[in-house]
């Protein structure tokens, strides 16, 4: 069977091989993805000199996250977690990278709103080719059901929620599920949308 490339990074706060990352990674290399995880340079710092930096601009990051991709001919998937996310998203939304060949987009948990905002961060959604896939938690505090129903989201745009799930995937405790099992139906999921697409 040929792997399916994925390219994926983190979100603002914590690096590739924080636990919900590397559960993540793990469960989509079962799942058949030929998985590169890479730490935004900002991060690197932050692990080599143990000290807390912001992220860099998001032009930046998009920069830094198509560096990791290597054109091969062959369609790539993308993936991150929030902030990740959305570089993602806007990497797919610039024409300038259209030599890449994104065909999917990956994002856990997708930062909508900035705290205390009530601006959707969507506007380049319009721009994206590619199919995007949001795994979003229902008690996600960047974006809940109520106010994405608000948005006229294009049709590629495809929100998958998870129930009871906050901003990290920790679930409900009285919905009996745990955040790797949580995770693991989301690979499945992300495996199977691979498939149909042939």
């Amino acid at each position: 069977m040929i792997q399916t490339s994925l390219v994926m990074t983190h979100g603002a706060g914590a690096p590739i091989d924080s636990l919900v990352l590397k559960s993540f990674q793990n469960e989509l290399k079962k799942q058949d993805f030929n998985v590169h995880a890479f730490n935004f340079p900002y991060m690197q710092k932050i692990i080599q000199l143990n000290k807390r930096r912001p992220p860099e601009r998001v032009d930046k990051l998009k920069i830094q996250f198509a560096d990791q991709i290597k054109p091969s001919g062959e369609s790539v998937c993308i993936a991150g977690k929030s902030m990740g996310g959305r570089v993602a998203t806007l990497l797919a939304a610039d024409r300038e990278y259209d030599h890449l060949n994104i065909k999917f987009v990956f994002v856990w948990g997708y930062p909508f709103f900035a705290p205390k905002k009530d601006t959707a961060r969507t506007e380049h959604f319009k721009d994206i080719r590619a199919q995007v896939h949001i795994f979003q938690g229902t008690r996600d505090s960047f974006g809940k059901p109520d106010q994405i129903a608000q948005l006229n989201l294009p049709e590629n745009i495809h929100i998958h929620w998870i129930d009871g799930a906050d901003h990290d995937f920790k679930i409900l405790k009285r919905l009996n599920i745990s955040t790797e099992q949580s995770i693991i139906d989301i690979c499945k999921k992300m495996t199977n949308i691979v498939k149909k697409s042939g």
